[in-house]
């Protein structure tokens, strides 16, 4: 699936956090990174459906997989995050 400048896609295997960072990665691409609540709207209709995984994980404070931490004020109260 195909948003703005981001190209989304969505497994039906199932797999664990790492495995699925892994097959992101052997792809040239990475876990979703959500910017901004548009893009956490157009895609809660499609998690919610299915088992997935994001790329956001807690080291010491949540961050995303690109390195950038998790803003609340950005985040819907009715969210998966």
């Amino acid at each position: 699936m195909k948003y703005g400048n981001h190209c989304y896609y969505f497994s039906v295997e199932e797999k664990d956090w790492n495995s699925s960072l892994e097959f992101c990665l052997a792809r040239d691409s990475h876990l979703l990174v959500i910017t901004d609540n548009q893009e956490m709207s157009l895609l809660q209709v499609f998690l919610s459906e299915a088992f997935c995984w994001i790329g956001l994980r807690n080291n010491s404070g949540w961050r995303w997989e690109d390195g950038s931490p998790l803003n609340f004020s950005r985040i819907s109260s009715n969210s998966f995050v």
